[in-house]
């Protein structure tokens, strides 16, 4: 085997995983930048449903509470007429 041939056997293999590495590395790059636009956009979306129920959650509390203390005060007015 003369030095070409062993050169071009030990190279070759070399400059194509080289190459490959540097492929996949930009490769991987772009697919974590659009993964993390589309993850920025689902908080973005999370983060307005959470609001708007917990805005829709307030408002049924505060009913209850209502509803709750009118109880209260109609047992309340009973237990004092006794």
């Amino acid at each position: 085997m003369t030095n070409e041939q062993l050169y071009m056997t030990i190279g070759i293999p070399l400059v194509f995983n080289a190459l490959m590495f540097l492929v996949l590395n930009f490769r991987i790059g772009t697919v974590e930048s659009a993964v993390n636009a589309r993850m920025t956009s689902l908080e973005t979306t999370m983060h307005k449903l959470l609001e708007s129920h917990s805005k829709a959650w307030e408002a049924n509390l505060r009913r209850v509470e209502e509803v709750m203390d009118a109880r209260l005060k109609h047992i309340e007015d009973e237990l004092a007429k006794r």
